[in-house]
């Protein structure tokens, strides 16, 4: 009698795990649609605004962009350079022999070794990160703007720079500018809402910021 009541109760363990887990599912898919539903209610005109405009930021800067082929091959040899050698990496060495370190600040070009590293050593990879990158910074440039000076003002001041020449041109680049743009906006957009807030936090993000731009080369040791 023990042993058969033993196999009922697997038996109804049995039956009832696939109700359990369905029942998990709903919730799960209920939740999902609840924060879609969330997100949805919470969108505005702006921000389809916004989007068209980083869209089309982003054909700016990666349409045909293989046809650059290397970009600066400067960079590109100090990339490659840096892929085989962690003295090198950490030097921003220009040469295997690591003796000599590029003229510009690491952070642009490390995020170009790490492409490189993930994608493999090829056009795309090294010019990809500043596309990306310049993309972000319209972003960033309306997302300071547009609290202080209003939505128009802040899709305007993102469009001009989506589509300003110069900003474009070095977008398509191998070159450290993008990223530059990008810390240069940030640390404004923190310096301004630590005058607004009075808070040493984002004072002390606007200096972080800052600090990243200007990350300072070291020469490799003789």
């Amino acid at each position: 009698m023990p042993s058969t009541n033993t196999v009922s109760a697997v038996e109804e363990t049995v039956v009832d795990a696939p109700e359990a887990t369905l029942a998990r599912a709903r919730i799960v898919a209920g939740k999902r649609r609840q924060t879609l539903q969330s997100l949805l209610a919470r969108l505005r005109p702006q921000h389809a605004a916004l989007g068209c405009i980083l869209a089309g930021s982003a054909v700016l800067n990666t349409h045909k962009l293989a046809q650059n082929d290397y970009g600066n091959t400067f960079y590109s040899a100090a990339v490659k350079s840096m892929l085989h050698s962690l003295h090198n990496f950490l030097y921003v060495s220009f040469d295997p022999g690591g003796l000599v370190s590029i003229d510009k600040p690491p952070l642009a070009v490390w995020l170009q070794v790490a492409s490189a590293k993930i994608f493999g050593f090829s056009p795309l990879s090294l010019l990809l990160p500043e596309a990306i990158v310049s993309t972000i910074a319209v972003a960033a440039l309306y997302r300071v703007i547009a609290p202080r000076l209003g939505v128009a003002a802040g899709l305007v001041s993102a469009l001009a720079l989506a589509v300003f020449p110069s900003f474009v041109a070095v977008s398509r680049d191998n070159g450290v500018d993008p990223l530059l743009i990008l810390l240069l906006i940030v640390a404004c957009g923190a310096a301004l809402s630590a005058i607004d807030s009075g808070r040493w936090r984002s004072l002390f993000a606007a200096r972080c910021s800052w600090g990243l731009r200007s990350t300072p080369r070291r020469s490799p040791p003789t």
